[in-house]
Order: C-alpha cells, then structure tokens, then sequence
C-alpha cells in the first residue's frame, strides 16, 4: 500500500489505537482498513473501519493484512506536518514527508493478539453524549473513585458507589418503555477512551452488560466503537 494522508488524520488513529493496545492487526482492503483490538485485560475492546478515501493517491495492489507496533509510530508521529506518504508493504511500514524519513518493521502477526470476535449482544438503551463534557467530568472524578455507575432511562446519568448522583443528559436518551437500564464500570477505562475521541459519542448499555461507546474519527472518513465490559461486584 502506498499513499498519502495527512499527519493530523494519521495522529488521531494511532492515538485512538494506542488507548486500547500498542500494537494492531490492520486489515487493508481496496473497499476498507479496519482492526479490532482488545487491551491485555479484556476489560477493553476497539473497533475502527477506515474509508480508503481519506488516502490520496492510494495504491492498494492486493488485501493483505499488517501487523504494526503502534506505540513506536506514535513516538514519532510529532515531527510529521502538513501531509505524509505512507507506505506499507510486507516487512515495514515508512513515513515520509520534505524533511523525515521513518521506517520501522512490522511486526510478526504470529505474536500479536488475535483479532477477537466482536459480541454480538442486546444493548437495549441510548444516550448521545459530548465528549468535551464527559471527559472533563470523569477526570476530575478519577481522582477520587476507581469505578462509576451508568443509568438510563429518560435521562443518561452517573452516579458514585452510595447513589449520589453526578451528572445527567437530558436529551436523546432512552430506554424501551422508560425502564431503568443500569452497570457500572471502571473510571480508568472510560478516561482512557475518553481520552482519545472528540465529538459525540453515542452510547448504547443495558443491565450488567458491556457499555458500547460509537464514535466518529478524522473529519468523518472513519468511524468505531469501544466497549468496555461492566465491574461485577462480588457477593457476601
């Protein structure tokens, strides 16, 4: 594969990838790119698809599939400006403009994580969320709390482990006949996410069952999905 895109575009997906996992399978297709990656716990689970579009000048001979250390492109991703070519063949992948010039060898797919199978489950409610919201309060909230309950019905709202309640979202949320769709989940995975992605995001849960966050990326021309699975307490 050879193309360019720009560096902007280029640091938002390894920045999206790298808070779930340092390293990805990239699947490379002429009609997509997508991988699904997820983090060493399996708490965390990513999905992004790309639109080849956003590649100008794009040779894609055949589909292949390359396995890249993203955490080592993310180190140089700051010196890149303006527009970058990229290049992927079957031993490196190499990023180039006027000035730079990096190379580095992908990695054997053998030792990377294989790409997991997406759940396919009932998420019955929804909320549409900014992100600029949601993330400055989860950060400030972190500091204090290490997990946080999530609860929609005709509002999406947060609420600490003794039921004070900490924020709301009053519009575009809903559950089936306005019931109580309720879990909790750890604070450190959803400012990680958070962390990563602008905009807004849409949410779907359901009692105890994976929050599933969609998000679009890079102006558009990619979009994905977090899930993160729920904290189950213990019982006495």
């Amino acid at each position: 594969m050879k193309a360019a895109i720009k560096a902007e575009y280029l640091k938002e997906l390894i920045n999206i990838a790298y808070s779930c996992s340092t390293e990805i399978r990239l699947n490379i297709t002429k009609q997509k790119l997508f991988f699904s990656v997820v983090d060493f716990s399996n708490v965390l689970l990513l999905h992004m698809e790309i639109k080849p579009s956003v590649f100008e000048g794009r040779i894609i001979d055949e589909d292949f599939e390359a396995c890249i250390d993203v955490a080592k492109i993310r180190t140089f991703m700051g010196v890149f400006k303006g527009f970058v070519d990229l290049e992927i063949d079957d031993s490196y992948i190499t990023l180039a403009n006027i000035k730079y010039r990096y190379s580095a060898p992908l990695l054997k797919c053998e030792r990377v994580k294989k790409t997991p199978n997406t759940p396919d489950i009932k998420l019955v409610s929804k909320a549409i969320v900014k992100v600029s919201d949601f993330r400055t309060f989860i950060r400030a909230y972190k500091k204090e709390f290490d997990k946080i309950y999530f609860e929609c019905n005709e509002v999406f709202k947060a609420y600490d482990s003794k039921e004070n309640p900490l924020l709301s979202y009053t519009e575009q949320t809903g559950a089936p006949n306005n019931e109580r769709v309720r879990s909790h989940y750890s604070v450190q995975y959803v400012n990680d996410t958070l962390s990563a992605i602008a905009g807004d995001i849409d949410i779907e849960m359901n009692d105890d069952y994976p929050i599933k966050m969609h998000f679009d990326a890079i102006g558009g021309y990619a979009k994905g999905y977090f899930m993160i699975a729920p904290r189950i307490e213990e019982a006495d």
